[in-house]
């Protein structure tokens, strides 16, 4: 069954029943079996690019099958052995014999009996050295190619990990720079941290005349699809702003979807990205915005005040209507004391903890609402200690992206 889910590629459904068989296996105390489950690991693992556990699989089965090849071997060795016995005894009896029947013929069949007691033990020590030469020609085979398949996977490992830590820098290099940010926005804070090498979520910015947009996006996916679906999406961004000099964050927020219809969904796929694009100009107390399903959070005068947005992605979904062009109008009274403007991914709030269960978006917003008066660094440290206290040795979910600005 195992199998036909892993031709399936249903992977976790294969483990599941490898690991029951695992089970059963070392309660019936089954080698061969156990031996058959740790293989099956092996190649269910490999095809889920966990390169790890699929050779500590492999060197289990290694193992397991080494000591029954070995079990084989002392059987046969020990046969050779019995077998030299017996015919060593008969051998004593045929000689007691002849000493009985004929003292005349004793001393010939004597030397005959005594050839060929000389000539069986060489045949047995023969048959015996012929058996250790093939057990450590075998053993010698197995961790040749134990070594090969070992150098192998760790060269494989290695090159897959420089490729992704060179898409890193790659993706990083798209992000919004610190230097515009630091320019265009009044304190902030930015926390992000991707659950694998590379993200799904991304933050981008650009400047436009007097116009200065933001972007906090969470990607179809996380790892390496999930960043290549955010290098896309970024790059329909710039396209929108600074290439089609669309101006309105709902409008862009139309022309990337329609640009991800055209180039990622014609086969009927639905991958997008969760966003809120926002537009701040220059002395202007209102900031313009459309979010796709992450609705932000605006904290002014005691208040935590959850902002409006669309129920659909930008992509393909069961809705495409256009999006909505959303106000927020900054107190003219804000100080520190206010609080500030909050845009995240869902990552956050879907983090486990060892009780295994999940942070919520509750349990989020009394977070932030908790730590809205200090400075905007020190809230962005509050908000990292508390994840990583959270999740322990639980390891992380999905992408995890926040940002806080004081307006």
């Amino acid at each position: 069954i195992a199998d036909i889910y892993r031709i399936q590629k249903e992977y976790k459904k294969a483990i599941e029943l490898v690991n029951q068989t695992l089970k059963m296996s070392k309660t019936m105390n089954s080698k061969m079996a156990e031996a058959e489950a740790y293989r099956e690991m092996a190649v269910i693992y490999n095809l889920m690019n966990n390169f790890k556990l699929a050779f500590e699989c492999s060197e289990k089965y290694h193992d397991i099958n080494d000591s029954l090849n070995n079990f084989v071997q002392s059987s046969q060795i020990t046969d050779v052995q019995n077998k030299f016995e017996a015919e060593k005894r008969e051998s004593n009896k045929a000689m007691e014999s002849a000493l009985k029947e004929s003292s005349a013929k004793a001393e010939s069949k004597k030397q005959k009996l005594v050839i060929m007691f000389v000539a069986i033990s060489l045949l047995g020590v023969l048959i015996f050295a012929g058996f250790v030469l093939r057990s450590l020609r075998i053993r010698n085979k197995q961790n040749k190619i134990i070594t090969e398949q070992k150098t192998i996977v760790e060269e494989k490992q290695n090159e897959i990990i420089d490729s992704i830590n060179y898409a890193r820098r790659i993706q990083y290099t798209l992000l919004a720079s610190t230097e515009l940010l630091k320019t265009n926005l009044p304190e902030h804070f930015i926390l992000f941290k991707p659950k694998d090498i590379v993200s799904g979520d991304f933050y981008w910015a650009t400047k436009k005349g007097n116009s200065f947009y933001l972007a906090v996006c969470d990607s179809t996916g996380h790892g390496v699809p999930g960043a290549f679906m955010s290098v896309l999406n970024s790059s329909f961004l710039n396209e929108a702003i600074n290439e089609k000099n669309i101006t309105e964050p709902h409008l862009i927020l139309n022309y990337v979807r329609e640009r991800l219809i055209q180039s990622v969904s014609a086969d009927g796929g639905k991958d997008g990205m969760d966003c809120t694009l926002i537009c701040i100009e220059n002395n202007n107390q209102t900031i313009k915005y459309a979010s796709a399903n992450n609705k932000p959070i605006y904290i002014v005068n005691n208040e935590l005040i959850e902002l409006p947005a669309d129920k659909m992605p930008v992509g393909k979904g069961e809705r495409e209507e256009s999006f909505t062009l959303q106000t927020i109008t900054v107190s003219t009274s804000s100080s520190i004391n206010n609080g500030g403007l909050y845009f995240f991914t869902d990552g956050f709030a879907d983090q486990f903890g060892e009780n295994d269960k999940k942070l919520t978006r509750k349990k989020f917003k009394e977070l932030l609402f908790s730590i809205k008066y200090k400075p905007m660094q020190v809230q962005c440290m509050a908000l990292d200690n508390f994840i990583t206290n959270y999740r322990k040795k639980i390891e992380q979910t999905d992408d995890i992206l926040v940002m806080g600005i004081r307006v």
